[in-house]
């Protein structure tokens, strides 16, 4: 997940799909967490980015 956070900076949907997998199914919170907020930093009308926030109480608290 590495390779995306470096790859993808700039890529909004690589962000959020690399930050679900790492919360929902590595347990990686912390990192996930701040791929999703990148995420949503670069495009705030990404779906599927408020879709893992509001999945999250934590994360979407955050919002």
């Amino acid at each position: 997940m590495a390779v995306v956070a470096e790859r993808g900076s700039d890529d909004a949907v690589a962000l959020c799909n690399g930050g679900y997998a790492l919360t929902f199914m590595y347990g990686d919170f912390e990192v996930g967490a701040a791929m999703i907020d990148r995420a949503l930093a670069l495009n705030p009308n990404l779906a599927d980015g408020w879709r893992v926030a509001a999945a999250s109480p934590d994360l979407a608290t955050r919002w």
